[in-house]
């Protein structure tokens, strides 16, 4: 059932929604986390903003978590927020994180966010958004993120 269910949200978010471009202004979300927040685009405004989109049995989205970590803790003390929107349920993501540990700020149920950002239903996706609320990166379907990848595009932001 849960692969039936996976399989409707991607083909209903492929047929439903544009493609972001770089450059493009940012969807507006609101998303549940899992310490209990409510983060919304406003809480945003004038950071650079790291998504990954993911659920919690796609083994590509799990595999580059501990990396992802490490990003996290290098730049801690910019404005630099990551967040990790994944469709599954609060008690299936919270379990997932009772085992595994990750320093994103997680969100749950994010079905919808999902759908505005990664409009190919392609997991892992990543999107980084700029201080101004453009879309400055993407990598969705082309499998090609690394943590390098991402981290150079970090690096080239905070510049600005």
């Amino acid at each position: 059932m849960k692969i039936v269910t996976i399989l409707f949200f991607l083909i209903f978010s492929i047929t439903t929604t544009a493609q972001l471009k770089i450059g493009d202004k940012a969807p507006d979300f609101k998303l549940w986390l899992t310490d209990g927040s409510i983060i919304t685009q406003k809480e945003t405004k004038g950071k650079i903003v790291v998504f990954k989109f993911w659920f919690t049995t796609c083994v590509p989205c799990i595999t580059g978590i501990s990396k992802l970590n490490t990003l996290v803790k290098k730049y801690k003390n910019k404005d630099i927020l990551f967040i990790a929107p994944a469709i599954d349920r609060s008690d299936i993501v919270k379990h997932f994180l009772s085992r595994v540990k990750f320093d994103f700020k997680v969100a749950y149920s994010a079905n919808d966010v999902s759908q505005l950002y990664n409009t190919k239903g392609i997991f892992p996706s990543y999107f980084i958004v700029d201080k101004s609320g453009r879309i400055a990166y993407i990598d969705s379907a082309a499998k090609k993120s690394r943590e390098i990848d991402l981290e150079k595009k970090i690096i080239s932001l905070i510049g600005k």
